[in-house]
């Protein structure tokens, strides 16, 4: 009997194989070499925080050289407005986590997820299933 150390949406860690859900594609732990993690954001990340504070600074720097009621009231509103949408995009651009390995002489994307905790598990279980093997 096979040893099972890892079953989830994810895959399927047993003790010969890592075995991906999406397209069932099997991968024998014997040929797996250089395992390891990364983590990224995504392409618009840096973009959207910089949008954020030059708005943020344009909304200000309108406020503090018109010196007008109404500068204020048009800069206080750019300064808000920039704010919750940098807020409200960068909360939705959640770190992607992968795992990675060489497998047969070309790296492979093992698993890749947004999910730190479901992450972790499939990475502790492809560890053991290493480790005992």
């Amino acid at each position: 009997m096979v040893r099972t150390y890892y079953r989830g949406p994810a895959g399927m860690v047993t003790e010969t194989h890592f075995v991906r859900v999406g397209d069932g594609r099997m991968f024998p732990l014997s040929e797996l070499r250089q395992v390891g993690t990364t983590q990224r954001r995504g392409a618009y990340y840096v973009p959207v925080l910089v949008g954020t504070v030059c708005a943020v600074l344009a909304g200000a720097l309108v406020g503090l050289i018109v010196l007008r009621p109404w500068a204020w009231a048009a800069g206080g509103t750019v300064v808000l407005a920039a704010v919750i949408a940098g807020r409200f995009l960068l909360a939705r651009n959640r770190l992607t986590y992968t795992l990675q390995a060489v497998y047969r002489g070309a790296e492979a994307e093992l698993y890749s997820t947004t999910d730190a905790t479901g992450f972790a598990q499939v990475c502790r279980a492809l560890r053991r299933a290493l480790e005992n093997r």
